[in-house]
């Protein structure tokens, strides 16, 4: 296991392996039982490899109303994915809404503190999450730490045996399961090679076969195309919303791909179209994927944040 450069020296707990499914692009790995945890919502699929990441994120999200966690399904305002500068992307998979809605939470917790790295808005997501997940259920006779909260992060950052070099990457910072009221980081890396982890509503077996069976068909001389990873993303979660019948995750998707970041960037430009492997670039795909008017994803860079970014794609 490497270690993320200042994830060491930031104080954060020791790191343990990502403690969510994961697979490789071509070979399904082991599942963790998530069952001890009341609250497990949304589905969120993150993909690493040697040229970009990229997030796919259902739309349906949960809050608390009264003593119980019920889901709503906005689709013109449930925004699950923030892009963090040209470097990351953030999702969640819990609460809809902290202070307001999470992904505007995040927004101004990451602005605050000019964050700018993935390393740093881990750090200030586990020391900032535990607050306003106490302050839903305040009065509330509900045991707040039954419930699952998990912020995950896919990106590019370089590691302590190889500086200078950005590596992908996926990192959680959650409640362990909901039975803690603390949260704590986990971190996995890829080393290059292509793979994918699920955050929040696990992958029906046959769905995760059909899966890594799409993605390995996308392959073309031993790359991977943008476009053809995105549509295999979109169309598992939909599935479980279609096919197994999943009413925890919602029928439309919100994806975001982050492209290996240039030594010599020309600027922070986002797209509101299907990947392409070279700008960052957030497409919202409806059951029918017929084009969309859309609101997300988010954007936070230094001091400066933006919610509801607003276009059309397919």
């Amino acid at each position: 296991m490497r270690l993320i450069a200042g994830f060491r020296s930031s104080g954060l707990p020791a790191l343990i392996p990502l403690r969510s499914q994961r697979y490789s692009m071509w070979r399904p790995r082991a599942v963790l039982d998530h069952s001890r945890s009341r609250l497990h919502v949304t589905q969120i699929i993150s993909l690493v490899t040697p040229w970009f990441v990229m997030m796919a994120s259902d739309r349906r999200y949960s809050y608390v109303d009264h003593r119980h966690v019920k889901v709503k399904d906005d689709v013109e305002q449930a925004c699950k994915l923030v892009f963090l500068c040209n470097n990351s992307v953030i999702g969640f998979s819990g609460f809809g809404e902290l202070e307001g809605p999470t992904d505007e939470w995040i927004v101004k917790v990451l602005a605050k503190e000019k964050c700018r790295t993935p390393t740093h808005a881990a750090e200030i997501l586990r020391l900032a999450a535990p607050d306003p997940v106490r302050a839903l259920f305040k009065g509330k006779r509900t045991r707040r730490w039954q419930y699952s909260h998990r912020f995950v992060i896919a990106g590019w950052s370089g590691f302590d045996d190889r500086p200078g070099v950005l590596v992908p990457f996926v990192a959680e910072v959650h409640n362990n399961n909901g039975m803690s009221e603390n949260f704590v980081l986990n971190v996995e890396t890829k080393d290059g090679e292509p793979g994918f982890s699920v955050t929040g509503r696990e992958l029906h077996a046959e769905n995760r076969e059909q899966l890594c069976s799409e993605l390995q068909a996308t392959a073309v001389n031993g790359a991977c195309h943008p476009y053809g990873i995105e549509q295999c993303l979109v169309r598992a979660i939909q599935r479980t919303h279609a096919v197994y019948k999943d009413e925890w995750v919602g029928p439309h998707v919100l994806t975001a791909c982050v492209p290996k970041p240039s030594p010599t960037p020309s600027g922070l430009f986002i797209t509101t179209e299907p990947a392409n492997g070279r700008t960052l670039t957030t497409a919202h795909y409806r059951p029918d994927f017929d084009p969309a008017h859309q609101m997300g994803a988010s954007l936070v860079c230094g001091g400066a944040g933006a919610t509801n970014f607003v276009g059309t794609s397919a």
